[in-house]
């Protein structure tokens, strides 16, 4: 759990760095689909866990780096972390 929130939170570093929310979505979907291989050994699953963790990396990163200079960005970035918790 609290892997998932520092590479969250490395993620986020990286995006102010880049500004390059495909990228730090690529490299959130890798870490996901990981981890979903460490839990099962169906492909298909490990596949589904990338591919929505790409998605929703994606729309993350993107608000991120639409929001970044308002009070809005830190609404987003709380709630991210708070949704990696889950």
């Amino acid at each position: 759990m609290y892997v998932k929130i520092l590479v969250l939170l490395g993620l986020i570093k990286l995006l102010e760095a880049t500004d390059n929310p495909i990228l730090c979505a690529g490299i959130y979907a890798v870490v996901a689909a990981i981890f979903a291989g460490l839990a099962t050994t169906e492909i298909s699953k490990v596949l589904l866990v990338g591919l929505v963790g790409f998605i929703l990396g994606l729309i993350y990163f993107w608000l991120l780096k639409k929001t970044r200079f308002s009070w809005v960005w830190w609404i987003v970035m709380i709630g991210g972390v708070a949704i990696g918790l889950v």
